[in-house]
């Protein structure tokens, strides 16, 4: 299984920056990501989606680098929303 690794990751709304610095691993074990509302849980999820771009940081996928790259591909690799 490949991880996902994502190592710095900013990202926000226009002008608003609402993901500071967001380092994660994602393994082969569950994990969820809890908080209150207008904690930057869907953001982080569209990010990794690439819905939204990242203004600072990496986010991989095994050796496929995910930022900048189209939904499509996103998808193609096994990373779903």
């Amino acid at each position: 299984m490949n991880d996902l690794v994502i190592s710095g990751v900013e990202a926000g709304y226009g002008h608003v920056r609402v993901l500071h610095g967001v380092n994660l691993t994602v393994t082969d074990k569950p994990i969820a990501l809890t908080g209150r509302n207008g904690m930057g849980k869907s953001t982080l999820a569209q990010t990794i989606m690439g819905l939204l771009p990242t203004t600072a940081g990496t986010i991989t996928y095994g050796n496929t680098t995910l930022n900048g790259s189209h939904t499509s591909k996103i998808a193609r690799v096994g990373i779903g929303y």
